[in-house]
Order: C-alpha cells, then sequence, then structure tokens
C-alpha cells in the first residue's frame, strides 16, 4: 500500500489489514505540513512534536492490526507538498516495486481531495508504467476511497463514476467494522476529520487509467476550498511536467 498521510490506510482498509499476510505499508508523508495550523490545534509548538505524535497514532492503530513495524516504510515527503517531488516519489515507488515485487499495490484515487493523495496515485501509475515499459512484471493498481468534494461539502466511502473501474463494496461483518472503529480511536489528532468516514464498508476497485493532466472531475476541486498550498491548475501543471521528465507524457498527461 502506498498511502499519503498516518490514518488513510485505516480510512481506505483498516478493517482488511488484519487479514491480510503479507502487507507492506509505505507512506508518502509524515502527515505534519509545514503550517503549524493542526500543530497548535492539538496543543503542540513545533512541526517534529505533530509528526512524532502522528507516527505514534499510527503505530498503535497498527499494531491492532497486526502489521509488523519491519513492513512499514516511510518517504519523508512534507505534508501537502508531495506534488512538488512527483519525479522523486514516482522513482522512489518504482524502486520499492522491483524490490519486493507484489502482486497488487493499493493506493488513493485520482479525484481532488486532497493533492497528496492524487500525488499518490500519480507516484503509482507512474512507476508500475516504468516497470512494465522495463519488462519487470508489474502489479495490479487497486484504489480505495477516500474523499471528493460533494454537493454537501465531502463525499466518502464512494469512488468517482468511471466507465471503465468495476467497484468491490462488499459490506464489512461486524467484528471487522469494531476493529476498524478502534483503529480510529488511535488517531485523536484526526477526531474531526474521522467523524466523516463509514467503518461498514471499505470499497476497491481496479484502478482506471487516469490522464493527470486534466482535472478528475468538472468544477472546484475539495483541496481548493482550503488553503494547502496548491490549486488543480498548479497540481496538473507539475504532473504533466513529471510525466514528461519520468518519459511517460503519452500515457498519463
Amino acid at each position: 500500500m502506498i498511502v499519503a498521510h498516518p490514518d488513510d490506510e485505516v480510512i481506505g482498509v483498516g478493517a482488511r489489514l488484519c487479514t491480510w499476510r503479507d502487507v507492506r505499508l509505505v507512506y508518502a508523508t509524515n502527515g505534519a505540513p509545514r503550517d503549524m495550523r493542526d500543530a497548535y490545534r492539538v496543543g503542540l509548538s513545533s512541526r517534529e512534536a505533530y509528526a512524532t505524535l502522528r507516527r505514534a497514532e499510527r503505530e498503535r492503530a497498527l499494531r491492532i492490526a497486526g502489521v509488523d513495524p519491519a513492513r512499514v516504510h516511510e518517504l519523508g515527503f512534507s505534508d501537502q507538498e508531495t506534488a512538488r517531488e512527483l519525479v522523486d516519489c514516482a522513482a522512489r515507488v518504482a524502486v520499492l516495486l522491483r524490490g519486493t515485487r507484489p502482486r497488487v499495490v493499493i493506493t488513493h484515487p485520482y479525484e481532488g481531495g486532497h493533492p497528496d493523495h492524487d500525488a499518490c496515485a500519480f507516484a503509482v501509475s507512474a512507476a508500475v508504467a516504468m516497470l512494465a515499459r522495463d519488462g519487470v512484471p508489474a502489479p495490479t493498481r487497486l484504489e480505495m476511497s477516500s474523499y471528493h468534494v460533494a454537493p454537501n461539502g465531502i463525499s466518502t466511502g464512494t469512488f468517482l463514476p468511471s466507465e471503465t473501474a468495476l467497484t468491490d463494496d462488499a459490506r464489512l461483518p461486524l467484528e471487522l467494522r469494531d476493529r476498524k472503529r478502534a483503529m480510529f480511536a488511535c488517531f485523536g489528532s484526526q477526531r474531526q476529520t474521522l467523524r466523516y468516514f463509514d467503518c461498514a464498508i471499505e470499497p476497491l476497485r481496479i484502478a482506471p487509467r487516469y490522464r493527470f493532466g486534466t482535472p478528475p472531475h468538472d468544477g472546484v476541486l475539495f483541496y481548493e476550498n482550503f488553503d494547502w498550498g496548491i490549486t488543480g491548475h498548479e497540481w496538473r501543471a507539475l504532473a504533466r511536467g513529471a510525466a514528461h521528465a519520468l518519459g511517460l507524457s503519452g500515457q498519463m498527461a
């Protein structure tokens, strides 16, 4: 799994994590933006302290899921800034995939929910394309749901429509829902955000082929409603540049 922040893995597939024997988790960021508002909100005075808190929350949640800490890897990009490191992120994901040879890689969809989520979608798509180009067996790309804009503000637990992607949204058994709630409870710093997510389903789908140089949907993107350091127009320009640098413009831009 390639996720943007601590808690994204639980939002997407927290209940399923305990059922997978051979899972590896890769975090693009430490969940601590340079902007100190989130740190101040939970009573912390430094970005480092906030990153330490989020790592501790993640570790508690992963213990509930039975994930071996040795199978957790951090790329170390700054929260809200992964889009500015797309080439490096994609290259590092490709190295990880070459080294571990997974059959499946799970990440975020490209939906304009968070710029780091979209960056992970780009990085995984690019890494898989680079492996295939080099004749290396490439994993199947799956997506977990996260969030995107909706008429009432936010839509969770579902995907933007796709003509090609088939979604598995089977409801979870009660014991797995309870486990997911326990994992959510580990993320005290994210309580206000996590209240928008349901523990009854964890949709997965085979990732569609995205054109990252075009918007994921019409209108304002979810993250454009916030001061998260980037607009959709800027994000897409960075994606087009990264696709060109990686030799993938024809497939991804």
